[in-house]
């Protein structure tokens, strides 16, 4: 083989100043590939996602802005707003969210409150990450029903009541949302 074949492209890291081999660099559109190793963009991104607050809101708009692209709806909240709401609390258990590092159950996630309209600042709002994974493609009102099923009948399983006749009349007639007690062997 020629020597030439052998030769791997190289560039120098723009952080950490290493030279390394092109593939371990992201590429970028403009400049071909970003300055930053995968190793520092990495790091740096760890380190911004959890400890500054306006990139982390940023980030979750971003999923949010992919998802409306995907599903082909609006987005007109801005990084502003979600940052907003960050401070505030969750708009469903009206609990704080944990900013701390890592995903919790508790940290922010964009929801749509109907989910056949896009993201504007009136069809969405904050809530905790796992509200919004439970809630998936039900409206509120489902979401809730559901959550009250689970509660009476996790109460059930405990011993704690066993009055399903209360429990199925407070949802109407609504056979979806029967009452089927889990009952132990």
């Amino acid at each position: 083989m020629s020597p030439s074949l052998l030769e791997v492209e190289t560039k120098r890291c723009g952080h950490c100043g290493e030279t390394k081999p092109v593939t371990e660099f992201y590429s970028h559109v403009r400049d071909k590939y970003q300055s930053w190793c995968k190793d520092c963009s990495k790091k740096e991104y760890k380190r911004r996602y959890y400890t500054d607050l306006r990139y982390r809101a940023q980030r979750c708009l971003d999923r949010a802005q992919r998802h409306a692209k995907k599903k082909d709806l609006v987005c007109t909240i801005t990084v502003d707003w979600v940052l907003e709401r960050f401070g505030r609390p969750c708009a469903l258990s009206n609990k704080p969210f944990n900013l701390s590092p890592g995903r919790t159950f508790d940290s922010p996630s964009i929801d749509r409150k109907n989910n056949d309209l896009g993201y504007t600042p009136e069809n969405s709002h904050v809530i905790w990450d796992c509200l919004n994974s439970f809630k998936g493609q039900m409206t509120l009102d489902q979401m809730f029903k559901v959550a009250k099923i689970f509660v009476i009948n996790y109460s059930l399983m405990k011993g704690e009541t066993n009055d399903e006749e209360s429990f199925n009349s407070a949802f109407g007639n609504d056979d979806r949302f029967d009452i089927r007690i889990y009952k132990p062997h």
